[in-house]
Order: structure tokens, then C-alpha cells, then sequence
């Protein structure tokens, strides 16, 4: 289905084109949140498909047959970050051409399911029972699969590594796998990724790369999505000046009293932070749970040179803890028809949701099946202004009223133009106060 902005009323493909302005100011149901996605390096799993993983894998141990990883392991922290306030990651595996772990217990050859460093925390033990043999496969020290065989033949491949050979099986106290090694990202692997998240719902991509070609992909991706397709989403990117409100900029990390969360960490931090907020909520002096330490702390000219340029910023507050400094996104080259309040991510998030509701609104309800006449634009008019009271019911935008929302019949005989006004609230952040005295 096409979306996304128009300039003009020429668009081929049926679909909800819906811009935005800010108003010049004086000299559907409201979407559900909490989808995040993350591409990373992984040393486990395929690199062919997206893996979802929820927040209740994290302690319940099933992240471990999906990635490889237990939830309190390093290389997962990103996943786990975003995890902190996002109810589902779809993650997905950057790294490619890496070797499998491998090893033999003569005439058995055991080969790891997946290339990666994990399989070298793979091992396997054949002990013999009643004339046959238990053959056991470890993950460090845990038991992840256990067979009963007399021949190699009768062995079947499991989650964790495929067999092969012919013959009777010989009883051993346990053999590593080794050699097994992670691959390297590319562009190739983004463009992967990029094409199966295409058509998945999501609220918020995590993306850290030294890679500026990846991070510009990134971007173009995420504009795509926003004004091409209709699909209101963002990303977050380490230290990358997109001057856009699909991109959030961070360079920075935190510490715990036991976790040291880096710049990939925070990136992961900040996408679960941002996909999970809702549209009533800013982010801005939101604390960090549990932070200690902020890494590659910032002075107070560093923050406002900072916030200044779009920097998704953390400091200091007075009582120590850890927070937010505002919760805002790359765009910084303000107009008349994009105002600073397009810097704000909970204007964003409101505006965001206008659109994707109203667009499914559309999509699922009319498009195709209503007749465009008076009594038909009237029906959309009224379910349009039934969502934009929820809206300002829940305290998203303010001062609504029904005249507010117009609709006519369009330049083409099936199209139809809908002018929405809105006026999005934001969080307090700025206190200017005088203090009388005597």
C-alpha cells in the first residue's frame, strides 16, 4: 500500500498521502507502542531472517536458544537495553562468512548449526548405557540436547550442532568444538536487513555502525519509510548529524554498579526508550534506572552545544541521578513550515501517530469500499474527529475541535483531501521564574 507526503494531488498508487505544517505563529485509534529493531553483531543464530525476541525471553532464559546468548551476557546488552522499555526487538544478524565450530569423535563429525564464536562453547560427551550411547550436547556447562544411539546414522541434528559420519558410535568424556568465528558486516548485510524490516510493524530502528555509508543508508531508509511510504518510524544512530526528525543522534553511555553500557549499549538504551514511550509521555528527564556514571560526560557548554546540533543528550541532575536532557531528535534547520517543535520526539510521536492511524483508518475501512460522496467523506470526517478526541483526551494534543478537520472530494474522482489541525502538547522543560523577596 503507498503513503507518505505529496506537493501536489498526482499520486498513481491508492494510499493516504498526509503532510504536515507547522501554523504560522504570531511576529485512528490511538497506536499501540513498544516495537523495537536492532541489527547487530551476534556470534550465533542465522543471518537470513529476523529474530523476535521478547522482554520476558530476557528472564526466562529463552533468549538463549534464539541467539545464543544468556540475558546477561555483553554481547547482547543492546537487545537487552531496548528490551528495558520495549516489549518486543526484532534483531537481526549482520555479521556474515564467519566459520562454523567444528570436531570429531571418530567416526562422528559434529559441525556447529550456525558460524559464530558460540560454537566454541559447544561441546559433546558420548557416554555409554546398557550397550548403547548418550550422547550429550553442552553449552558451557548446560545440557541442550541428549539422544539415545548405537550408530552415528540414528543421530539427528538439533539446535545447536548438525552430525555426520557412519558407523558405531565411541563412548568419549567430552571434545570442544573449535574454530569457530564471527564474520563482518557490509552494506550487503544492511540492504538484507533493510528489506525484511521493510514490511514489519515497528516503532524504532537502533543502528551502531563506524560505518558512515551504513548510517546514511540508515537515513535514506528511514526517509523512505517516512514520507514515501506513509510509515512513521525512527531511528537511532551513534553520533550522526542527520538534520532530520527521523533521526536520533547519541554518543555517549552509563554505568551501573555492575554493567558498563558503551555507545552500542545506549544506542540500544534510547530505541527501547523511544519505541516504548507513549504519546503523552516525554522523554526528557527521564532517569536511567540504576546509572551511576555517564560515559563521555558532557559540560554544561558541551550540552547546550550539544542540544543545539540534535544531540540525544544524558547529564547529571542535582540529586546525581542520571537523566535525559531533552528528549529530541537531528532536525535543527528550522522554517515556517517546520518548526522547532518538529525537534521534539513526543511532538513527533503524536504527529506519527496521526498519520499511521488515520492512514489505517483509511486503508482498512474506506479505501476500495466507500463511495466518495458527501454522505461517504462524512462518515471519514467523523471517524477522523472520534480519534483526534481520544487524542486530546489523553493529552496528546490540546484545544481540539471539530471544525478542525475538513474534507473534500480531491482533483480526481477517487481521491479525497483532508485537512487536519492539531496542536500537540509537550512536556514542561524550561522554568523562568523571579522570586520576589521582602
Amino acid at each position: 500500500m503507498a503513503g507518505g507526503i505529496f506537493t501536489g494531488q498526482n499520486k498513481i498508487r491508492p494510499g493516504a498521502y498526509i503532510n504536515f505544517k507547522s501554523v504560522a505563529k504570531p511576529t485512528g485509534k490511538v497506536g499501540a507502542r513498544g516495537i523495537s529493531t536492532i541489527p547487530l553483531i551476534l556470534g550465533w543464530g542465522p543471518s537470513d531472517k529476523l529474530i523476535e525476541i521478547n522482554s520476558s525471553d530476557i528472564s526466562d532464559g529463552k533468549i538463549l536458544n534464539k541467539i545464543g546468548y544468556y540475558g546477561y551476557e555483553t554481547e547482547v546488552i543492546p537487545i537487552k537495553e531496548a528490551l528495558k522499555n520495549s516489549y518486543k526487538c526484532l534483531a537481526f544478524r549482520v555479521d556474515t562468512n564467519g566459520q562454523k565450530a567444528t570436531a570429531t569423535i571418530e567416526p562422528l563429525n559434529i559441525v556447529a548449526k550456525y558460524p559464530g564464536v558460540v560454537g566454541n562453547r559447544i561441546s559433546i560427551i558420548i557416554k555409554e548405557s546398557n550397550s548403547k550411547f548418550e550422547v550429550r550436547t553442552l553449552l558451557d556447562t548446560k545440557v541442550v540436547d541428549s539422544q539415545i544411539a548405537t550408530n552415528v546414522e540414528e543421530l539427528k541434528g538439533n539446535e545447536w550442532v548438525d552430525f555426520a559420519g557412519t558407523g558405531k558410535l565411541v563412548a568419549n568424556a567430552g571434545i570442544k568444538l573449535t574454530s569457530g568465528s564471527n564474520g563482518t558486516e557490509s552494506e550487503e548485510n544492511y540492504s538484507k536487513y533493510l528489506e525484511l524490516i521493510n514490511n514489519k510493524i515497528f516503532n524504532t530502528m537502533g543502528v551502531y555502525t563506524t560505518n558512515n555509508s551504513i548510517k546514511e543508508k540508515i537515513t535514506s531508509f528511514i526517509k523512505q519509510s517516512r514520507e514515501e511510504k506513509g510509515k512513521k518510524v525512527q531511528a537511532v544512530i551513534n553520533d550522526y548529524a542527520a538534520n532530520y526528525e527521523g533521526i536520533i543522534s547519541v554518543d555517549q553511555g552509563y554505568k551501573t554498579e555492575n554493567e558498563v553500557v558503551d555507545v552500542n549499549g545506549f544506542v540500544g538504551y534510547v530505541t527501547g526508550l523511544t519505541a516504548g514511550a507513549t504519546l503523552n509521555k516525554s522523554n526528557t528527564y527521564s532517569v536511567i534506572p540504576g546509572a551511576i556514571d555517564i560515559i563521555n560526560p558532557k559540560i554544561d557548554t558541551q550540552i547546550e552545544e550539544g542540544i543545539q546540533k540534535g544531540k540525544f543528550i544524558i547529564s547529571f541532575r542535582q540529586d546525581e541521578s542520571v537523566v535525559v536532557e531533552t528528549d529530541i531528535n537531528t532536525f535543527t534547520e528550522f522554517s515556517v513550515d517546520k518548526s522547532r517543535d518538529f525537534s521534539k520526539n513526543r511532538v513527533i510521536r503524536t504527529l506519527d501517530d496521526i498519520n499511521n492511524s488515520i492512514k489505517n483508518m483509511f486503508e482498512q475501512t474506506y479505501l476500495g469500499k466507500v463511495d466518495n460522496n458527501e454522505a461517504g467523506r462524512t462518515s471519514f470526517k467523523s471517524d477522523i474527529i472520534s480519534y483526534l478526541k481520544e487524542l486530546n483526551k489523553l493529552g496528546a494534543i490540546e484545544e481540539f475541535k471539530n471544525e478542525d478537520v475538513t474534507i473534500n472530494q480531491g482533483q480526481d474522482i477517487d481521491s479525497v483531501l483532508v485537512d487536519v489541525g492539531v496542536k500537540p502538547i509537550d512536556a514542561m522543560e524550561k522554568l523562568y521564574m523571579t522570586v520576589a523577596v521582602g
